[in-house]
Order: structure tokens, then C-alpha cells, then sequence
């Protein structure tokens, strides 16, 4: 009876310590899952006071800073090939332009510019359209006011061939009307020469008859003169 006694004691014994096994696993467990969903993973099988966690710390939110807004240096702008507009353009004027041009330059990355010989001048105005070429192609039409000295300038489509084809008409119109205003010169140059001749050989004409009339008269009278000596004898 002891010895049955002692064996069933034996068996609650290994029966209570096995549960409370369990029970302490599976609060480890919950332990566990709770760490790895508030504090991040968590390495290891046990949970102890005084035991080493891995846990991943959150990144920590990067504070983005602003940047000062560079601006680009001033471009290098090569204007000397606009010097022509000194020859008819005021000091101050030219200062105006040159800075608008400048500017559009810079808009387009162009490093230099030039006048174009071509300009539109209308007869009996004061307004001059000359143009510019920049070094990207681009035409710029650059209008000044003799009279006032008002500039300004704005974008065209021409190219540098439709200013050169431009310049070539004008330059064929300006010949064709210059040949037809010497032919008209000449014309009446040789018609005034001929009004002239005619006009000197009628006069020489009328000088000899008038000649002869008083040579003739003079002869009328020495025959009278002489008849008149024979009459008296």
C-alpha cells in the first residue's frame, strides 16, 4: 500500500509539473508575439528578466531642408557686333537695347549677337527696323525713332537667308529704279539737246536771210546810186 501510494503521489507530482510546463510556454508565447507587435522583433526563445532583446529601432523621420535657390551667374554676352547702331542711334538708347537684348540672350543661352546690315526705312518717316542676328539663329527686330529716340525690340520667324533675300530685292529694286531715272535723264537730256539745235539753226537760219536781205538791199541801192550818175552825165 505505500508503495502504491508512493507511485500515485509520484504520478500526480510529474502530472502538476508537466502543466505548469505548458502554462509557463505559452505565456512565453504571448509574451513574445505581444513584444515583437508593440517594440518590433525580438530575438530569442525566452522571455527573462535580465535577457538580451534585438529590437529594430523605427527610422527616425528625416527632416528635409531647403535648399537656398541659386541663381545662375550672368552669362558672358560678346555685343560688339552691335556697334553699327552708334552710327544713328543716341548713347542712351543704345544702352536700352543693348540690356533687352541681353536679356533675351540670356533667356536662350546666347552667347553673342550681331546687326545685320538690312534695314526698312519708310520715305519720310523717322522709324528704322534694323535686325539682329543671335548666335542661336534667331532674328531679333530692333525698331528706333530717329525723332524721339523711342527703341524697342521684338522675336520674328526670319531667318538670316529670308534677311538676306530681303536685303538682295531691295537692293535690285533700288538699281532697276536708279537705271530707269537715268534712262529717263538721258532721254531728256538728248530731247532739251535737240530743241536746242533746232532752235540755234533757226536762228542761224533767220541771222543769214536777214544778212542776205541787207546784202541785197545794199546792192539794190549802189545800182540806184550808179544809174542815177549816168542820167545826170
Amino acid at each position: 500500500m505505500i508503495t502504491i501510494l508512493a507511485v500515485f503521489s509520484m504520478t500526480i507530482i510529474v502530472g502538476f509539473s508537466a502543466k505548469s510546463l505548458v502554462i509557463s510556454r505559452h505565456r512565453v508565447a504571448e509574451v513574445h508575439t505581444e513584444t515583437g507587435v508593440s517594440g518590433g522583433v525580438v530575438t530569442g526563445t525566452s522571455v527573462s528578466t535580465g535577457s538580451a532583446l534585438s529590437v529594430e529601432k523605427e527610422p527616425e523621420e528625416q527632416v528635409q531642408v531647403e535648399e537656398p535657390i541659386q541663381t545662375p551667374s550672368e552669362m558672358v554676352i560678346d555685343t560688339s557686333g552691335l556697334d553699327a547702331f552708334h552710327g544713328f542711334m543716341t548713347e542712351n538708347a543704345y544702352t536700352i537695347m543693348e540690356e533687352q537684348i541681353k536679356t533675351e540672350c540670356q533667356k536662350r543661352q546666347c552667347k553673342a549677337t550681331k546687326k545685320l546690315n538690312y534695314q526698312q526705312t519708310a520715305e519720310g518717316s523717322f522709324d528704322v527696323a534694323s535686325f539682329v542676328l543671335l548666335s542661336d539663329g534667331g532674328i531679333i527686330r530692333c525698331d528706333y525713332n530717329l525723332k524721339s529716340g523711342a527703341v524697342s525690340i521684338s522675336q520674328t520667324e526670319y531667318s538670316e537667308a529670308d534677311i538676306a533675300a530681303m536685303h538682295n530685292a531691295e537692293m535690285k529694286a533700288e538699281q532697276e529704279a536708279m537705271e530707269r531715272q537715268q534712262a529717263a535723264d538721258k532721254k531728256k537730256a538728248e530731247t532739251a539737246k535737240k530743241k536746242s539745235q533746232k532752235k540755234a539753226g533757226t536762228k542761224a537760219k533767220k541771222s543769214k536771210d536777214k544778212s542776205k536781205k541787207k546784202f541785197s538791199g545794199r546792192k539794190s541801192a549802189t545800182k540806184k546810186k550808179a544809174k542815177s550818175k549816168v542820167r545826170k552825165k
